[in-house]
Formats: C-alpha cells, structure tokens, sequence
C-alpha cells in the first residue's frame, strides 16, 4: 500500500503557492461539500481550490458536487480550479478500461478481486466521479505466481527488475505496468510491509470466498463483498495515515451502504484489525460525519486511543493540511490490535522512523530471486494465521 503519485508543494504562508488563509478557506469549503452541507465559499479562490482538490484527490468529486449544487451558477467560477482534475481522470479512464479487460481474461479461473480505485468508484459512488490513478488487484497468495505469469503472457511486465530487493523487503505486493500503460499493484496480502501485516491476521483467502461480481468500466469483474469492502478501506486509510479527504469520503459512503455492523465487528475482532478500523471509521465520522454508530467504536476501539484520534484531529485537521506532511499519521501507522500492541508499536515507530529493516539476502540472479520471491510468498501465507487479542464485547 504505497503512495506513488507526486503532491503539490508545501503551502505555509511563506511560499508562492498562496496564503494559508486561503487554503484552508478552500479545505474547510471542500470539507462541507463532502459532508452534504456546503458551507458559502467566501474567502475560496480556484487556486487554492485546485491545491486542496489535488492534495486529497477528490477533484473530481468535488467539481461534480459543485455542478449540481442548488447555486451552481454562483459557484461556476470555482470550477477552474476543479476541472482539470476531472479532465485528467476522463482521460485516464480509457487505459484501465483497456486494461482492466487484460486483467480478467487473464486471470479468470484463479480467486483475485479489484479493490479501492474503479472498484469504489462503481459500488460506492452512484455515478458520482472518483479519482483513481491504478488498479489494486488481490490474488490468493497461493495462485501470486500463476497471476503473475499469466498477466505477462498477456502483455504486462513487472516494473522493479530488483527482485532481491523485493524478497529481502518481504513485500505484499509488487508493481506491473499493463499494456495501455496502466499501472497494477498486484497484492497476495493486504498489508504491503511485513513488520505491519505480522500484527494481524488477515485472512485474504476468506476475503476470496466471499466476492460479488460487478461491472466496471464496462467488464465483469470479482469485488469485494460490502462488508470486506468497508473493512478493507478503513485498515487501508488507518495504515497510510489517514490523512486524505478521499479515504474518510469513501468510508462516509461505506458506512452509509453498511446494514450489518455485527458482521463487520465479528471480521476485524477475527482479523485483529479492531483498533484501526475504529480509528480510521472514528476520523471519518468526525471530519465527515460518516454514519458510524458510536456501539460499534466502543466495541472495536481502545478508549484511549479513540480520545486521541480526536484530539488528534481537533488540532490537526485533514482539511486543513497545506501539504502531504501526514499530521498525526504516525498514530494512525502504528495502530495494532489493541491499545497496548499500539503504544508498543508507536514507540517502536518513533524510535526507528517507520523505517523496515530486511536482513541481508544473496542477490543471485534475477530468475533466482524472483522464483525465491515467489517461493516465501507461498510458505508466508501458508503459514498459521496469528490468534488476535481479545475485543471487547458489542453492546
């Protein structure tokens, strides 16, 4: 779960860029209009507009929302700092049509679904745009090499020729560029760095079992299921910091599609993903007032920890960044599956800079290494899934 697309520069008051006032006029303006109650947008200017839009990725949400809005016509000017975003997705969106086409034929027999990107996009959003840059695809870990064979039959070729490099970080995914450019994250686990995905037991097999099938962008492809679709996004947007407005929009539309949280309780206490997803829902409803009810933090969440979500938030608010510089991410980063687990974790962070330290590996040729990747992937999944830690009960 990386983040690979370049932001815009930092905006603090003292670089052309903009006044900070402006920014966060324009953020806390974006803000109301994802919440469904747009606030007037005095002090909001197409520039500032346009830095904030791009910073979180919700352009095209956003000039939509500002399209039909009831003063559409007053609030026309604005659209020339969201435009370009929407023009820039329009044209994305024919190679990973194309793409995505690859993708099914390719793996068709084998368990894999789309998730996050055009899979949000089509499930959560009713025709509302979504920005996305790729295609996150999960294969059961067990069928990674067969996937990978197959899309490079098809066409594709793996982007990191540094197949050491790949076994030695013990990465849950690895990077395809696809043949009309798109780019695929191509996942056999849902947390990418081994010292995170070591503190839970996520089971993606499980996850496979239970996809729906739907249509995007015009092929018929596996997604997750509503319920692992919400627990998914929420453990995503927790372990990247959980600082874009695009991530809390997407868990607010989840929430609102969710009629069985007793279900999603039962998967992240089974997975040990309690305290994230409480904190990644706990932010959405804070920020967004995504329709999180309150029994199912306390049943998932660490009173503590929770009460420093929202300070966390109150002093840092998402909407009012000026630049990726992920405020408070580093609680979010280190949330384990349980308060305890956390602190331990968060101390573990600071001290080592969230940085991973794989042991030395023999390089050897690249076939070599590659075919070794391939060979740990199998034996790590294979292996026992951690017991999670006791959660409380749902009141």
């Amino acid at each position: 779960m990386h983040d690979r697309h370049q932001l815009s520069p930092a905006l603090d008051g003292r670089t052309a860029g903009g006044p900070r006032r402006a920014h966060r006029a324009a953020g806390t303006f974006v803000r109301s209009l994802l919440r469904g109650a747009p606030a007037p947008a005095r002090g909001v200017t197409p520039e500032a507009l346009g830095r904030v839009v791009h910073l979180h990725r919700v352009g095209p949400t956003v000039d939509h929302l500002l399209r039909t809005a009831p003063d559409a016509a007053a609030l026309a000017p604005l659209r020339a700092g969201t435009r370009p975003a929407l023009v820039a997705q329009t044209a994305r969106q024919l190679p990973v049509q194309l793409d995505l086409r690859t993708v099914e034929s390719a793996l068709r027999g084998l368990a894999w679904a789309v998730v996050k990107g055009p899979a949000v996009a089509r499930t959560l959003y009713a025709g509302t745009p979504r920005e996305f840059h790729d295609l996150d695809v999960v294969v059961s870990p067990a069928s990674f090499g067969e996937a990978l064979r197959r899309l490079e039959a098809a066409g594709a070729r793996a982007m990191d020729p540094d197949w050491a490099g790949i076994r030695a970080a013990r990465a849950g995914e690895i990077a395809v560029a696809l043949p009309h450019g798109t780019f695929l994250d191509l996942h056999w686990h849902l947390v990418n760095r081994p010292h995170r995905r070591a503190r839970f037991a996520v089971d993606v097999d499980a996850m496979l079992d239970r996809v729906r099938h739907d249509v995007l962008l015009g092929t018929r492809v596996p997604v997750f299921d509503a319920t692992d679709q919400l627990h998914h996004l929420a453990l995503h947007a927790c372990l990247s910091g959980a600082w874009r407005l695009l991530w809390s929009h997407d868990l607010r539309l989840a929430a609102a599609a969710t009629d069985d949280w007793d279900e999603l309780v039962a998967r992240a206490r089974a997975a040990g993903t309690g305290l994230p997803v409480a904190l990644a829902l706990a932010r959405a409803r804070q920020v967004l007032d995504a329709p999180v009810p309150g029994r199912v933090l306390r049943a998932l969440g660490d009173p503590a920890w929770l009460a420093l979500q929202s300070a966390t938030t109150l002093a840092r608010p998402p909407h009012a960044l000026t630049a990726p510089r992920r405020h408070g991410a580093i609680l979010f980063t280190s949330a384990s599956s349980s308060g305890p687990a956390s602190a331990a974790a968060l101390v573990r962070a600071v001290r080592e800079r969230r940085t991973d330290a794989p042991g030395p590996v023999d390089p050897g040729p690249a076939d070599t290494a590659r075919e070794a990747y391939l060979v740990d992937v199998s034996r790590e999944s294979g292996s026992a899934l951690a017991a999670p830690e006791p959660q409380p009960a749902l009141e």
